[in-house]
């Protein structure tokens, strides 16, 4: 078959084989900001008191492995504003439990989690769940989701893979009306059937459901894909792959039931070089608002101090102009740090809507240790979301640099400031001004 943030950081339990482990963090930060919340009204200055706290526990084996962390931060602001007082209370809760289990010839894994976080903090580069939007409202985002996979017969002459998953997101103390709690359940499978060594046949089939809770309207989006694949080894080095399917999508939306049906296929082949690989795909998806054509072409490269991934391509849609596809990852390693650079363009659907979003983005990272013990790092990025639908485009920029130097084994401090800017065709313009400085503990061991 062809493959088709929060503010609390979690100390992950540490992976390594033979019993329980556990790991955490504390956290103790003070922040100076002209806008904490990144809201549109916000006037004055707010100092603000973060405690966080986070714990992990893992359990790995040769053939399971288990792991659970949690966390949240307590937060104090001290506000000289008139239309955000001062206020405290809990904030960035989270918890996810993952497990995996394998054999030779098979694989189970499940996952499940719950965070909440600052609706402002949402855009398709830190949450990929909502890829078409950047949101321009305050309250909060609680994001709930499971996902389950089995994979059978590993390498046999016959074997089954079957993927589940379920993810919610509702909105507290928001004024957005766009804003609608919203769930989307995926049911996956496939059968393959081993022809030759070199050759498997596939049974494909998938079930999306969207769904969003607007108590005026109502949205839902069922799609139903069933048809059948080929993958099939050239050489050891080279693979081609091949997939129809025959869709039905139900789109219900005020009462009224709409259907789009037809046919989507996805053609790839990539080869494996001496310093990276190359890969060629073009497909055509049946939408809800018509079929997305694409072709694209990708090099990756391996370089003596790091690696170059290169994407080009071409996509449009029945309701849209032709828009290029654009992915370029460069990483290098320093001998003091390390530099990574990312540029992206590519276009999604709403999961809830029937509006498509042209995205961009480009960031730069660098990391630099100054000594054995401390170190700086500096980050600047840009991303935007334009609705092919009527233009509309909203923007996000960020700045960061901070320093970090370790007092103890455990124990290290990290002082910076961090810039932030908004902006939207549909709302008003926002900015952050923000100087932190965090003391944290990391510790991990066993009971």
């Amino acid at each position: 078959m062809v493959a088709a943030g929060l503010t609390v950081v979690a100390g992950s339990a540490v992976s390594q084989e033979g019993g329980l482990t556990f790991s955490g963090r504390f956290a103790e930060s003070l922040e100076f900001s002209d806008n904490p919340d990144f809201t549109e009204d916000f006037s004055g200055t707010a100092l603000t008191s973060r405690t966080t706290l986070g714990f992990g526990l893992a359990s790995v084996t040769a053939a399971q492995s288990l792991a659970l962390d949690l966390g949240a931060a307590w937060r104090y602001t001290l506000s000289t504003s008139d239309n955000q007082p001062t206020r405290e209370g809990l904030t960035d809760p989270f918890v996810r439990l993952d497990y995996e289990r394998n054999s030779a010839t098979s694989l189970l894994g499940f996952d499940a989690s719950y965070s909440e976080s600052d609706t402002g903090d949402l855009n398709f580069v830190t949450d990929p769940d909502s890829q078409d939007i950047i949101v321009d409202d305050d309250g909060t985002v609680a994001r709930t989701t499971l996902n389950f996979g089995l994979d059978t017969g590993i390498g046999e002459p016959f074997g089954l893979s079957v993927d589940a998953g379920y993810s919610r997101r509702t909105y507290f103390d928001t004024t957005d009306p766009d804003l609608v709690d919203n769930e989307t359940f995926d049911l996956r499978g496939v059968a393959r059937f081993r022809i030759t060594p070199t050759t498997d046949a596939n049974l494909i089939g998938a079930y999306i459901d969207d769904r969003e809770f607007d108590t005026v309207d109502g949205y839902e989006r069922s799609t139903v894909r069933l048809g059948a694949g080929i993958d099939h080894e050239i050489s050891g080095t080279q693979r081609f792959g091949f997939d129809v399917t025959a869709d039905t999508i139900d789109t219900t939306e005020s009462g009224a039931t709409t259907t789009e049906e037809g046919y989507s296929f996805i053609l790839a082949y990539d080869q494996d070089l001496m310093n990276g690989g190359f890969s060629v795909e073009a497909s055509s998806i049946l939408e809800n608002i018509g079929t997305r054509n694409s072709v694209s072409f990708s090099r990756s490269l391996d370089l003596p101090d790091g690696g170059l991934f290169l994407l080009v391509g071409l996509t449009n849609n029945d309701t849209s102009d032709v828009n290029a596809l654009i992915g370029v990852d460069y990483t290098r390693d320093l001998s003091d740090g390390q530099l990574t650079a990312r540029v992206r363009q590519d276009v999604t659907q709403s999961s809830t809507e029937d509006n498509e979003f042209l995205n961009r983005l480009i960031s730069i990272d660098y990391a630099k240790e100054v000594n054995s013990v401390s170190g700086w790092q500096t980050s600047i990025g840009y991303n935007e979301s334009e609705d092919l639908s009527n233009g509309s485009v909203d923007s996000q920029a960020r700045f960061e640099i901070s320093y970090r130097r370790d007092l103890t084994q455990d124990w290290d401090i990290v002082t910076g400031y961090r810039y932030r800017e908004q902006r939207s065709t549909d709302e008003n313009d926002r900015t952050s001004n923000t100087v932190f400085l965090t003391l944290q503990r990391d510790f991990q061991g066993r009971p």
